[in-house]
Order: C-alpha cells, then sequence, then structure tokens
C-alpha cells in the first residue's frame, strides 16, 4: 500500500458518499476519494490516474457493476472492487463475488468499511504476487521448451553438415588442381561452416558451447580474433590494445572464446556509430570468492580478465539487466543469440562476464577466465606444432547412429588407408569388438540404446588399453568431461574439418 490511499468511488448519492467518508476517517493514511457517476467519468479517470481500490454502489442509472468489471478486464487492470450497497441479499453477493467484486460491505453499516478495504488490499497484493509467480513459471516453461528445440536442432544440424563438409573435402579429391568446380565447392563448404556456426550459437546459448578444450594463450587469441575476418572494421572506432606481458594461459575452446569475444566487441561497435575509442586489455588478477559481486559464485582463484571498453551510448540498468536475454535488443532488428550465448560460453568455461554501464559514458566488459596450474600449461613447442593427416593401416571402430556420418566418415577413413568397421549402436558395437581387434574407436556420445559413458565402460571391458575417441553433435558436457577423466583419448565436435580428425587420428595410434 502507498502512504496515500486512492479510492475511486462509483455513486451518486450525497448522503452515501457523506457516510463513505465519515466511515473512512480514522485511517491512518491520508486519503484521496474520486466520485464518479458515468462510465465517461469512470473511464476519464482510470486513464488519468492510478487507483488503489473501487467502491461501488450495486447498479447507478448510467453504470453498472458488470460495466466496471468489463471496463477493468477490457484495461488489464486488477483493481480490487468493492461493492458497498445497501443489503442485496447472500446469493446476489456470492453472484457478484463469482463476477470478480472483491468484496461487499452494507453501506447501513460501514463502521468496518476500512478494515474490509485493508483486508482487500492485502488479498490483491498476493493475487498479484501468485500472477507474477505464474507468469515467470510459464515463461521460464516456455524457455526450457526453447532451449530443448534449439539444442535438439542444433544437434541435427551439426550431424548433417558432416555430410556437407567431409563430402566437400572428398569431392576435391576427383578434380583436377584448377577445376573451376573447385570455387564451388568452396561455396558448399563455407555456406556449410556458416550454418554450424547458426547452430553453435544454439548450443551455447543452451549448454554453453566448449567443444574442443585446448591450451589457450590469451594474448595470442586476442591478437589472432583482432586481425581476422570475424572482428569489425570501422574507420570511425579507434581501437588500442594494452596487453599484459606474460598473461597466464587458460583452457578451453578457442572457437567459442572468438565467438564470445566478437558477440562484445560488436555490442561495444554498435554504441559507437558515431565513432569513438575502443579499448582491449589483458591481465592476471587473483579473485576471492564473493569479492565482486554476491550473485557472481566464482571460485576463489587466478584468472585472466580481457577487458574490453567502449566510449559510446552506454546503458541504463534495465537495459544491463536483460542484456544476455536472448533475442532481446532495443535496435530496429534484432541480433538473435550473439550476448545469450557468449554468456553460455562463459560460464560454460567457468568464469563470468561483469559488465559496467552508465548512459553517456560507455561501457565496460570483464571477461574472467580462470588460469590453467602450472604443471599444465604447454611448451612453446607444443604450441606451435601442427599435426598433419598421415595414412593408416590400422583398424578403426566407427560408432555412430547417423546414416549420413557414417557414410562419409568411413569413405574418409577409408581414403587414408584404414580399415573400417561400423555400428549403428553400443549393441553392435560390443559383439564386434568382442569378435574382432580394433586399435581405436570412434564413440558418438548420443546412441539410442546406451549412454556414451555406459557403452565406454563395456568396451574397456574387452580392451582396457584401447585408445577411444570421442565425437559428438553436441558440446563437450559433463559426460565427456567425465569420460576424458577416466581415460577417454580426446573429444572432437561434428562437424569437423576432415584434416583435423585425420591428425586426431595419427596422434592417437602412433
Amino acid at each position: 500500500m502507498t502512504d496515500e490511499l486512492h479510492i475511486l468511488f462509483v455513486e451518486d448519492n450525497a448522503e452515501d458518499i457523506a457516510s463513505v467518508r465519515h466511515a473512512l476517517k480514522n485511517s491512518k493514511q491520508a486519503l484521496d476519494i474520486k466520485c464518479v457517476v458515468n462510465m465517461d467519468d469512470f473511464s476519464r479517470a482510470l486513464s488519468t490516474s492510478h487507483w488503489d481500490i473501487i467502491l461501488s454502489d450495486v447498479n447507478l442509472p448510467e453504470l453498472m457493476v458488470k460495466d466496471i468489471l468489463l471496463k477493468l478486464q477490457e484495461l488489464s487492470l486488477l483493481i480490487p472492487l468493492v461493492v458497498v450497497a445497501k443489503p442485496i441479499g447472500e446469493e446476489v453477493v456470492a453472484q457478484f463475488l463469482r463476477a470478480g467484486v472483491s468484496n461487499y460491505v452494507n453501506k447501513l453499516n460501514s463502521e468496518n468499511l476500512l478494515a474490509v478495504i485493508h483486508q482487500t488490499l492485502l488479498d490483491t497484493e498476493a493475487k498479484k504476487l501468485a500472477a507474477q509467480k505464474e507468469k515467470i513459471f510459464i515463461s521460464t516453461g516456455r524457455m526450457e521448451v526453447a532451449k530443448t528445440l534449439a539444442g535438439g536442432l542444433a544437434h541435427d544440424l551439426n550431424n548433417l553438415m558432416v555430410g556437407v563438409v567431409t563430402g566437400v573435402e572428398l569431392l576435391r579429391q576427383y578434380l583436377p588442381q584448377n577445376s573451376e568446380a573447385k570455387d564451388l565447392l568452396d561455396l558448399i563448404y563455407q555456406s556449410g561452416m556458416k550454418a554450424t556456426d547458426v547452430s553453435s550459437q544454439m548450443l551455447a546459448y543452451v549448454q554453453g558451447g566448449k567443444y574442443r578444450v585446448e591450451d589457450i594463450d590469451v594474448n595470442a587469441l586476442v591478437m589472432e580474433f583482432i586481425d581476422s575476418d570475424v572482428f569489425p572494421i570501422s574507420d570511425s572506432v579507434d581501437v588500442k590494445l594494452n596487453l599484459s606481458q606474460n598473461t597466464s594461459f587458460v583452457s578451453g575452446d578457442p572457437a567459442q572464446i572468438r565467438k564470445l569475444l566478437s558477440g562484445i566487441v560488436l555490442n561495444a561497435y554498435e554504441a559507437m556509430m558515431e565513432g569513438g575509442v575502443l579499448k582491449i586489455s589483458t591481465r592476471d588478477r587473483y579473485i576471492e570468492r564473493d569479492e565482486i559481486l554476491s550473485e557472481i559464485n566464482l571460485e576463489s582463484g587466478d584468472y585472466v580478465e580481457i577487458r574490453i571498453e567502449d566510449n559510446g551510448i552506454g546503458m541504463d540498468d534495465v537495459l544491463r539487466t536483460r542484456l544476455f536475454e536472448p533475442f532481446y535488443t532495443t535496435k530496429f532488428q534484432g541480433r538473435g543469440l550473439g550476448m545469450a550465448a557468449a554468456h553460455g560460453i562463459v560460464r560454460s568455461h567457468q568464469g563470468e562476464i561483469l559488465v559496467e554501464s552508465e548512459i553517456g559514458k560507455g561501457s565496460v566488459f570483464r571477461v574472467l577466465l580462470p588460469v590453467m596450474s602450472e604443471q599444465d600449461i604447454p611448451s612453446i613447442i607444443q604450441q606451435r606444432c601442427v599435426l598433419e593427416p598421415y595414412a593408416g593401416t590400422e583398424h578403426v571402430l566407427l560408432i555412430d547412429d547417423d546414416p549420413t556420418v557414417l557414410e562419409v566418415m568411413q569413405a574418409l577413413i577409408k581414403q587414408w588407408g584404414y580399415k573400417v568397421s561400423v555400428a549403428t549402436n553400443g549393441a553392435l558395437a560390443l559383439q564386434l569388438i568382442e569378435k574382432n581387434h580394433y586399435d581405436l574407436a570412434l564413440l558418438d556420445l548420443n546412441l539410442p540404446d546406451c549412454s556414451g559413458h555406459k557403452l565406454f565402460l563395456e568396451l574397456r571391458k574387452f580392451i582396457d588399453e584401447l585408445p577411444i575417441l570421442m565425437i559428438s553433435a553436441s558440446p563437450a558436457g559433463v559426460e565427456a568431461e567425465a569420460l576424458l577423466d577416466m581415460g577417454a583419448c580426446d573429444f572432437l565436435r561434428k562437424p569437423f574439418i576432415p584434416n583435423e580428425l585425420g591428425s586426431m587420428l595419427r596422434q592417437l595410434l602412433d
């Protein structure tokens, strides 16, 4: 309740108006009471002022209770209506209550009117809270449905793109070196990778998007990102770098972190349409648990901070708090899942994004990523080592339920000289490995009859040292990370660059 109680009173009898005012004189609140007698006055009062409660006689010549209820419903106003009238009988009162009236007071005995008003306001607040909770529940449910749908579509799209991307690479082998058809294949390949990028955004929003974990030199990644085609270029924006020397390594997916940076930088550029300065800096910092914000739950430890600062138009608190909602935008055309995906990516890397902004003074984004432990930091030689695909003669077991994936991957691996057996489910895979020797298994984590975790354990029962490479059209989630801890060799997301698979096979088999 507000300090002043605003009452809209539908009544045309002067004595009854005076009686109600007298009944409310003991109120400890200031009262603002306005009387109306017809629909025009009533509608005007609703449109020009805020009202806490409406009191009304049963039926005035020009305004009836049912008209009041219809008008409130039409305007979607949850203002409680209390009928203040002479005795009308229990049945009529019950009809009014069923129609939407909040309460009834006998005007011949209106001493308890103030108490009824206060109780009605409390009940209304409770109803508003319940309605708000229901709205949040419905919205959350819809969002979960959207996430499930997006995840399923992205998973299926990635499997389809295996056929496109790998098929293009296989076709190249049959074309002369200077064939014009190779230009068309390049277009198909590029379109396939762009489709993969769309599915990556969906999966980043849904599940975080950490696909291939590598050791990352943050400064090198930032420089690579700035020099890439995805970095927005504008002559009106001056880019200034301040990369701290010897910044620590982090563990993560370079492609997804570049996507994260791209979303933030694009947001900064759009805030500086008239020009400005974009500052990108890096540094190491130690963070104590709950040091930054109470709602952010970062573990205490060392982090690399990537700071992206613009001097654009800035954001108010409302926009800042909604920044990472999917499809939320203040622009004429939305940017889809860009910032929502960025938030999902950094969370999947056990990090956080902090945002500071003020209208007219620009915005500061701070990306925090946990530092690798010292013993895990790669040597310079390891960082620069690029493996090329080599031919082999070993026997590979390919376990996947998607016919397109099986066909193109089998053709690709055979092209390198390997012997390949395929299994479309877990049961068939176990039958094959019981009867044959295999040097390596490619295991899809989303089989219809068996979880990746269960099948991994069953395969290891037959060959304890069997190298197992996990593949999936979904991100490397908890299951994949658990299997890596249990001895799985690596994780490869679909669709993958064929040479990437070839290099990995040779690395694991040597």
